[in-house]
């Protein structure tokens, strides 16, 4: 009877520790979900201000992409392409800072790494 009862208190903590490690885990996608409509959010305001910060150096209708790669930790990195004739007419400097301030953006808007390359 004492053996009964040990190997039923037992399976009910298996059980309840099951459970628990389930419901956890279905935590962490819904919060991981809202997450990723938050980054859409976010990634679409960096897009506009990178877009800003073009125009300001007078590349206007200048092509701009947002890609990401998501690491093992749930964070990601970006890289952000350029195309505008005259990125290649910037001397190394000017390059540079404006590299500088994309990256400053994509930092302060989404919280994360950047790769800046023109094409």
């Amino acid at each position: 009877m004492k053996k009964m009862v040990m190997f039923l208190v037992v399976v009910m903590v298996l059980v309840m520790g099951i459970g628990m490690s389930v419901m956890a885990a279905t935590d962490k996608e819904a919060s991981y979900k809202i997450s990723n409509e938050e980054y859409k959010a976010l990634e679409q305001e960096c897009l506009h201000d990178v877009k800003q910060i073009l125009l300001e150096k007078g590349c206007k209708n200048a092509g701009v992409t947002l890609t990401y790669i998501t690491c093992e930790d749930g964070s990601r990195e970006y890289t952000v392409s350029v195309h505008h004739e005259k990125l290649d007419a910037m001397d190394v400097e000017e390059y540079g800072i404006l590299q500088a301030r994309i990256k400053d953006n994509v930092r302060d808007n989404l919280m994360a790494k950047a790769c800046i390359k023109k094409i």
